[in-house]
């Protein structure tokens, strides 16, 4: 296991709650200590199996101006599964994994760009070095059923997008990847073609045209998410 780690939901007091109901993609309610709190939600996926009734909820208090709730929901726990429902904590933490230098598949480059634009195209992650430029996009596979962690769970045109743009700059000769880390414990990650049979099709095309398919595990607990092992991607 890694020792690179990010904290959920960028850092704050986390707080426990009980799921009440999500009125829209963006926002949860819940119990805190009695009391009904609106928490932002960084998952637009579905979430079917994870917010039930009665599931626990880890909120993440980040006060702020800028900012419509003072809670983020980072966590969701139901019965022994514990599922993230922030989808950028896996960007935050290969950002942090390259800058560190724990992902050996791409060594040798020296500058990090997070949020990069490559002409009309904007990627997770952009590399530097020697050798050229090297794209990264970074896929959080957050549901975790007995150690497979599944992506995604909602059909994600964005997604396939992300893919055939990947795809258009690995065949003009440049170094493309996509990563899917999975937030928690898993041997596997594998590809939902029944909920995605679209982008199940761009992942195919993409890895023919020689863009690099690389899956990761994770930890996830109160301290956030931390790098795991190379595990394999399946579709």
């Amino acid at each position: 296991m890694s020792l690179v780690q990010v904290p959920l939901a960028g850092g704050g007091t986390v707080h426990e709650a009980r799921f009440l109901a999500r009125p829209n993609r963006f926002v949860v309610t819940a119990d805190l200590d009695g009391a009904t709190v609106a928490a932002h939600v960084a998952d637009r996926g579905r979430l079917r199996e994870t917010l039930v009734p009665g599931a626990q909820l880890w909120l993440v208090e980040r006060p702020g101006e800028q900012r419509a709730t003072r809670f983020q929901a980072a966590v969701a726990l139901v019965g022994e599964r514990r599922t993230s429902i922030d989808t950028l904590l896996p960007n935050r933490l290969v950002v942090a994994a390259l800058r560190a230098h724990a992902l050996p598949a791409f060594t040798g480059y020296e500058r990090v760009r997070a949020e990069a634009r490559l002409g009309p195209d904007r990627f997770d992650v952009a590399l530097d070095g020697a050798s050229g430029t090297c794209v990264l996009e970074v896929k959080s596979a957050a549901l975790i059923l007995a150690g497979t962690a599944w992506f995604p769970d909602a059909p994600t045109a964005r997604g396939a997008r992300h893919l055939q743009h990947l795809a258009d700059h690995r065949r003009g000769g440049m170094r493309t990847a996509v990563l899917f880390v999975a937030q928690g414990r898993a041997t596997r990650i594998v590809i939902n073609q029944a909920i995605d049979p679209v982008f199940t099709r761009a992942l195919d095309a993409a890895a023919q045209a020689g863009v690099e398919v690389l899956g990761y595990d994770g930890e996830l607990d109160r301290h956030g998410l931390r790098l795991g092992a190379p595990i394999p991607v399946v579709w």
